[in-house]
């Protein structure tokens, strides 16, 4: 189990596709660089990266990113795009909250 799956209701992560899953680890962590997000999803690397093409094609997130220097590697970070944080906000609320 890993820090961002950890924080979430395990039922309702479970229930997100493999794009939702990789919009919400670019969202919420500090450094979503591909490897990061892999490990930190859970999700095989090549299912990573047919969500991130997807989300890049409907213009969800910019995939490319910038270039930032993480350690002794430069990583490419992508971005969530404006219009979709009040969306990832409202997606990562109900994934904390505790069903009664």
């Amino acid at each position: 189990m890993t820090i961002l799956k950890e924080s979430f209701h395990q039922e309702r992560w479970n229930l997100l596709s493999n794009e939702l899953k990789y919009a919400v680890a670019v969202y919420c962590l500090d450094f979503p660089y591909f490897s990061n997000v892999v490990k930190e999803t859970g999700m095989s690397a090549t299912d990573a990266h047919s969500a991130q093409n997807h989300l890049v094609d409907m213009g969800k997130i910019d995939g490319y990113g910038e270039w930032t220097k993480l350690e002794k590697s430069w990583v490419r970070v992508p971005k969530t795009c404006p219009s979709e944080v009040a969306f990832l906000e409202g997606l990562v609320g109900l994934l904390r909250e505790v069903p009664q």
